[in-house]
Protein backbone atom coordinates (compact mmCIF):
# COMPACT_ATOMS: atom_id res chain seq x y z
CA UNK A 1 0.00 0.00 0.00
CA UNK A 2 2.48 2.64 1.12
CA UNK A 3 4.71 1.51 -2.40
CA UNK A 4 1.40 2.36 -4.48
CA UNK A 5 0.98 5.38 -2.12
CA UNK A 6 4.40 6.75 -3.23
CA UNK A 7 4.50 5.71 -6.74
CA UNK A 8 0.91 7.33 -7.60
CA UNK A 9 2.50 10.81 -5.80
CA UNK A 10 0.22 11.00 -3.60
CA UNK A 11 2.96 11.97 -1.23
CA UNK A 12 4.64 14.06 -3.04
CA UNK A 13 1.16 16.19 -3.94
CA UNK A 14 0.32 16.48 -0.48
CA UNK A 15 3.93 17.95 -0.08
CA UNK A 16 3.07 20.08 -2.49
CA UNK A 17 0.14 21.28 -1.09
CA UNK A 18 1.47 21.92 2.13
CA UNK A 19 3.90 24.03 0.51
CA UNK A 20 1.47 26.22 -0.49
CA UNK A 21 -0.40 26.36 2.59
CA UNK A 22 2.95 27.65 4.03
CA UNK A 23 3.28 30.48 1.86
CA UNK A 24 -0.46 31.51 2.42
CA UNK A 25 -0.72 31.00 6.14
CA UNK A 26 2.30 33.40 6.70
CA UNK A 27 1.17 35.82 3.94
CA UNK A 28 -1.87 35.68 5.03
CA UNK A 29 -2.21 35.57 8.99
CA UNK A 30 1.71 36.18 10.02
CA UNK A 31 2.88 38.66 7.83
CA UNK A 32 5.51 40.63 10.39
CA UNK A 33 6.76 37.34 10.36
CA UNK A 34 7.23 36.23 6.32
CA UNK A 35 10.45 35.84 4.79
CA UNK A 36 10.19 35.24 0.94
CA UNK A 37 13.25 32.74 0.72
CA UNK A 38 11.38 30.24 3.40
CA UNK A 39 7.99 30.92 3.07
CA UNK A 40 7.84 31.25 -0.65
CA UNK A 41 10.95 30.85 -3.14
CA UNK A 42 11.82 27.17 -1.15
CA UNK A 43 8.38 25.33 -0.97
CA UNK A 44 7.71 26.60 -4.87
CA UNK A 45 11.25 24.90 -6.15
CA UNK A 46 10.40 21.64 -3.40
CA UNK A 47 7.25 21.73 -4.98
CA UNK A 48 8.63 22.01 -8.63
CA UNK A 49 10.96 19.29 -7.78
CA UNK A 50 8.52 16.93 -6.60
CA UNK A 51 6.17 17.16 -9.11
CA UNK A 52 9.21 16.69 -11.72
CA UNK A 53 9.82 13.35 -9.75
CA UNK A 54 5.59 12.44 -10.06
CA UNK A 55 5.81 13.48 -13.95
CA UNK A 56 9.06 11.18 -15.05
CA UNK A 57 7.99 8.07 -13.48
CA UNK A 58 4.66 7.32 -15.84
CA UNK A 59 4.16 7.49 -18.95
CA UNK A 60 4.59 9.54 -21.44
CA UNK A 61 7.64 10.94 -19.59
CA UNK A 62 9.35 7.82 -18.03
CA UNK A 63 12.43 7.15 -19.93
CA UNK A 64 13.31 3.57 -18.21
CA UNK A 65 10.97 0.94 -16.49
CA UNK A 66 7.42 2.29 -17.14
CA UNK A 67 4.68 1.12 -14.36
CA UNK A 68 2.48 -1.33 -15.80
CA UNK A 69 -0.81 -1.71 -15.61
CA UNK A 70 -3.32 -0.74 -13.00
CA UNK A 71 0.19 1.55 -11.19
CA UNK A 72 0.68 3.47 -14.51
CA UNK A 73 -3.20 4.40 -13.82
CA UNK A 74 -2.55 5.35 -10.33
CA UNK A 75 -1.35 9.30 -10.74
CA UNK A 76 -4.82 9.65 -13.14
CA UNK A 77 -6.73 8.39 -9.93
CA UNK A 78 -5.59 10.23 -7.37
CA UNK A 79 -4.78 13.44 -10.09
CA UNK A 80 -9.11 12.93 -10.20
CA UNK A 81 -10.15 12.87 -6.08
CA UNK A 82 -7.18 15.83 -5.60
CA UNK A 83 -9.41 17.71 -8.21
CA UNK A 84 -13.01 16.43 -6.68
CA UNK A 85 -11.55 17.31 -3.31
CA UNK A 86 -10.81 20.84 -4.32
CA UNK A 87 -14.39 21.17 -6.18
CA UNK A 88 -15.72 20.72 -2.98
CA UNK A 89 -13.81 23.33 -1.18
CA UNK A 90 -14.83 25.73 -3.89
CA UNK A 91 -18.44 24.38 -3.65
CA UNK A 92 -18.68 24.84 0.33
CA UNK A 93 -16.82 28.54 0.13
CA UNK A 94 -19.21 29.86 -2.72
CA UNK A 95 -21.99 29.03 -0.71
CA UNK A 96 -20.74 30.51 2.26
CA UNK A 97 -20.06 27.53 4.43
CA UNK A 98 -16.44 28.13 5.43
CA UNK A 99 -17.28 27.21 8.58
CA UNK A 100 -18.28 23.36 7.92
CA UNK A 101 -14.13 23.03 8.29
CA UNK A 102 -14.27 23.47 12.06
CA UNK A 103 -16.81 20.86 12.91
CA UNK A 104 -14.29 18.03 12.73
CA UNK A 105 -12.21 19.48 15.47
CA UNK A 106 -15.45 19.82 17.69
CA UNK A 107 -15.96 15.99 16.74
CA UNK A 108 -12.93 15.07 18.61
CA UNK A 109 -13.33 17.39 21.06
CA UNK A 110 -11.68 20.41 20.76
CA UNK A 111 -13.62 23.84 21.20
CA UNK A 112 -13.22 27.71 19.13
CA UNK A 113 -11.89 28.62 22.56
CA UNK A 114 -9.28 25.75 22.86
CA UNK A 115 -8.43 26.70 19.29
CA UNK A 116 -7.94 30.32 20.05
CA UNK A 117 -5.41 29.19 23.09
CA UNK A 118 -4.03 26.87 20.79
CA UNK A 119 -3.12 28.94 17.90
CA UNK A 120 -3.92 32.28 18.66
CA UNK A 121 -7.07 33.13 16.51
CA UNK A 122 -9.96 32.26 16.10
Amino acid sequence: MWYGMARSGSFPKALAMANIAVGRFYLRQRRSEFNPLLHLVLPVVSSAVLLYAIAVSFPPLCSTICPDSPYKWAPVVDGVWLLLGIGVLVYYRAIGREDWGRRPGAALGESEAELERTVGYP
